[in-house]
């Protein structure tokens, strides 16, 4: 899937479906708050603020390691808003929680309805790219 966007491609709306209902799973089961277990020998990396920079989520990727067991992420909200390839990152990050629920870890942004109002997440905007 990485790949496949990196090269301007979309995935099949079949598997964004899938995606999204696996993640809207995992959702609805976890408490508000969670609890996050760091093994000794493991990595946490915290991330804030991706805003649909689907590039800048493959360096951190790239520089960090991708999830996995031992290398767990906490993604501080704001996933999309700004970036060209806000449906991208926020697919990646499902796909990943869907992956490995354990490991990669999604906490909401605050977004104020002004700041939504200027950088909208909307099928207009994405309509508008190529």
């Amino acid at each position: 899937m990485v790949v496949h966007f990196k090269n301007g491609k979309q995935i099949h709306k079949r598997f964004v479906a899938q995606i999204l209902l696996g993640v809207k799973k995992i959702f609805e089961e976890l408490p508000n708050i969670c609890e996050v277990s760091i093994s000794h020998g493991s990595t946490f990396t915290i991330c804030g603020d991706i805003h649909g920079q689907f590039f800048d989520l493959c360096n951190i990727f790239e520089i960090n390691g991708k999830p996995a067991k031992d290398n767990i992420y906490l993604f501080n909200g704001d996933f999309v808003d700004r970036g060209s390839f806000s449906c991208e990152v926020i697919l990646l990050l499902f796909a990943y929680k869907c992956l490995l629920p354990k490991v990669n870890y999604c906490s909401r942004g605050y977004i104020t309805k002004l700041i939504s109002s200027i950088f909208t997440f909307s099928e207009a905007t994405m309509k508008q790219r190529p």
